[in-house]
């Protein structure tokens, strides 16, 4: 009786001491030395908890794989932190899926960052309205960020695709912008049809479909304004020349751009 009283108080006091380092071997070697000696768990509180312990060890380590290999996914950032974040709690730091769990949610985090950066730089430095100055400095060190890291995300490898995209955009608009070269102003539209559905609702894409219809709009007028000059149309000249001052080809600026407008003007006085 003494051999076993002394057997089941070693086992329990070896039990606490794997308990308070959560050492899952050990506890499970005492759980086995506890059922070689017919111990009663609910008779020794000691026991109990080394169960419930035991078991959110067990509990936190699957976590910590599932949410791991589940990193990518939209809700993966939350799910990985709060596995992590009950793992520490339980003060189970040391469990095997720990290491890799804490360089992925570090890489998640990163890939969660350059996102916002990329959409971050998208509003900044655009092309909104008339004298703007593009920059595009943020946008393309915000691109090299996204394509060095290797986005993994589908919110982040969809960030870079627009980021990319608008910066061809704002690229191409400020090339194009004060010429009536058809070449530039063909890539506008190509960058444009590009940024698709998930640009539509950007500022700067909707502006840049209103200076490409615009111009658009100049060239017809530009090219029939020609052809009533040699037909000597005066009337059709006159109502294609207000359509013309509509587009403000007639500004100082655009009057080089269009020398249509003088020849015109002359024609109409003479």
């Amino acid at each position: 009786a003494r051999d076993l009283l002394k057997n089941i108080m070693d086992c329990l006091k070896d039990l606490k001491d794997h308990v308070e380092k959560r050492n899952q071997t050990g506890i499970e070697k005492m759980h086995k030395r506890a059922n070689e000696l017919d111990m009663e768990i609910a008779l020794y509180e000691g026991m109990q908890e080394s169960k419930v312990i035991y078991e959110k060890m067990l509990h936190c380590r699957e976590r910590l794989r599932i949410t791991s290999q589940d990193v990518w996914s939209p809700e993966g950032g939350k799910n990985i932190a709060l596995a992590v974040n009950t793992t520490v709690e339980l003060k189970f730091k040391h469990a095997p899926e720990m290491k890799e769990a804490l360089t992925l949610q570090r890489k998640r985090m990163e890939d969660d960052r350059i996102t916002q950066l990329c959409h971050a730089e998208m509003l900044r430095g655009g092309f909104l309205k008339e004298g703007d100055v593009i920059n595009t400095t943020g946008l393309e060190e915000a691109i090299r960020s996204a394509k060095a890291f290797e986005m993994k995300t589908q919110a982040g490898k969809v960030a870079l695709r627009m980021a990319i995209n608008l910066l061809a955009l704002r690229v191409g608009l400020n090339d194009a912008e004060e010429t009536k070269d058809k070449e530039k102003w063909k890539l506008v539209e190509t960058c444009i049809s590009e940024a698709g559905g998930e640009l539509g609702d950007y500022d700067e894409v909707k502006f840049g479909s209103e200076r490409l219809a615009n111009q658009r709009q100049r060239d017809a007028v530009e090219d029939d304004l020609y052809a009533m000059i040699k037909e000597r149309n005066k009337p059709k000249m006159l109502s294609l020349r207000e359509r013309a001052m509509e587009l403000e080809m007639h500004d100082k600026w655009y009057a080089k751009l269009y020398p249509v407008m003088v020849e015109s003007k002359e024609m109409l006085e003479t």
